[in-house]
């Protein structure tokens, strides 16, 4: 299984762009010098991954590497980037956390998201640089309610009549809700949202 790229809880990251910033450098300089690859430079949180996939840095640490190059001092600690240890519910998880955290495999885990049993995170201040996370919190959710997922197929029973319930509770706090408001606050896919408000409306009307 790939590395993962779990972000700790008030920890911030940096792409290779962010890597030149920091390093006070070009992102074209950066691309050719390849800081990343020097003695002693941070690993990334997300190892080695292919080429459309963003590699992502802890920002505290890129900056204590640069404080302390030009005169060394003791080794960078490094944030532990299993996500099995010191948990918190604000830490980020990647497809790979949370198949290493549930047993899953990857390919399950993002067509549990995909289909809106577990909710990404919201990223309003860039820190996963367009790669999908999930909140610790909402995967502790997802895990006690204990919703399944068939292999294949649709939704059990039990499931489409919680997200029914959901998505009525969540209409009759706000009947002017928009679609992507309703996702956000039941969990749910925006076209499962969409088609379980129609049936909502439709009884409402018999």
């Amino acid at each position: 299984m790939r590395e993962t790229t779990m972000i700790r809880a008030g920890r911030n990251t940096l792409d290779r762009a962010g890597i030149a910033t920091a390093l006070g450098m070009s992102k074209y300089r950066a691309d050719v010098e390849k800081p990343w690859n020097n003695p002693g430079f941070p690993r990334t949180l997300n190892g080695r991954p292919g080429r459309r996939v963003r590699w992502l840095w802890d920002e505290e640490e890129v900056l204590t590497y640069r404080d302390q190059e030009a005169e060394p001092n003791e080794p960078i600690e490094l944030v532990s980037r299993d996500p099995h240890e010191d948990p918190d519910p604000a830490d980020l998880l990647d497809y790979n956390d949370i198949a290493r955290l549930t047993g899953r495999t990857r390919a399950q885990v993002q067509n549990l998201c995909g289909d809106g049993y577990l909710p990404l995170a919201d990223d309003p201040h860039g820190r996963t640089y367009g790669v999908p996370h999930v909140r610790r919190a909402a995967l502790a959710e997802y895990l006690a309610v204990g919703i399944t997922r068939p292999a294949r197929g649709r939704p059990r029973k039990d499931d489409s009549e919680r997200h029914y319930a959901l998505v009525a509770q969540a209409l009759a706090d706000n009947p002017r809700a928009r679609l992507s408001e309703l996702a956000r606050a039941t969990g749910l896919s925006r076209p499962t949202v969409q088609r379980l408000r129609a049936q909502v409306e439709q009884e409402e009307e018999a």
